[in-house]
């Protein structure tokens, strides 16, 4: 499982790319909904955020300009209000009625001091 440290008050800027099995040739995401939501470790009902191709905001969203060749960024600009935390950050695809998931990644929220 990865880990990733962000520290609240500094905005979150994750790009990402996703491959075949091959590990060359790009997913076409074209079409699919894309999710990402951060969870509470010790707490499921404490979600951090929870972003969807379908529901961006100004603050919150995810790029859609690149899902052809795999690639998208997940963007949260205002983190002032996180809770200092473990969480765990999950991805799920959503293409014609078909559901992927992928492995969790932790997240640890630290005070900027």
């Amino acid at each position: 499982m990865s880990s990733i440290t962000h520290k609240i008050g500094d905005s979150i800027k994750w790009k990402l790319k996703n491959v075949q099995e091959d590990g060359v040739t790009p997913v076409d995401w074209t079409g699919t909904t894309i999710e990402c939501r951060a969870i509470s470790k010790f707490n499921t009902t404490d979600i951090l955020f929870d972003i969807s191709t379908d529901s961006p905001t100004a603050d919150t969203y995810i790029s859609t300009d690149k899902l052809n060749i795999g690639e998208y960024e997940v963007i949260v600009k205002n983190t002032d209000n996180f809770k200092q935390g473990e969480y765990f950050v999950d991805f799920k695809y959503e293409s014609n009625g078909f559901k992927t998931s992928s492995k969790s990644i932790t997240l640890k929220i630290l005070n900027n001091l």
